[in-house]
């Protein structure tokens, strides 16, 4: 937390984009699995959808968000949600 010394959530949501895009453009032309908790999930699709939307995107526990890296650029497709065995579209489909 920001009051205590720590960071905000500007800072953290650029740090949590900066190192899933790291990780994306050392690894590219794979499916890549990154697990993590909910702030995590929520802060990283916010700085994708450039939206606090994110923040209110339905999480189901265990879910999978899926997203399209392409051109240097995130794009959320759908989230998994094993639960309720539902698949919510968020921006359409990945390109092939």
């Amino acid at each position: 937390y920001k009051r205590f010394g720590g960071k905000g959530r500007d800072e953290l949501k650029d740090r949590i984009y900066q190192t899933i895009k790291r990780i994306a453009e050392t690894d590219t032309g794979q499916r890549i699995l990154i697990g993590t908790h909910g702030a995590v999930i929520s802060t990283f699709a916010a700085a994708v959808m450039q939206s606090l939307v994110a923040y209110r995107l339905s999480m189901p526990n265990c879910s999978v968000y899926e997203y399209n890296y392409t051109d240097g650029q995130f794009q959320l497709v759908r989230i998994h949600d094993p639960q309720n065995g539902n698949i919510i579209d968020i921006e359409g489909e990945p390109d092939a």
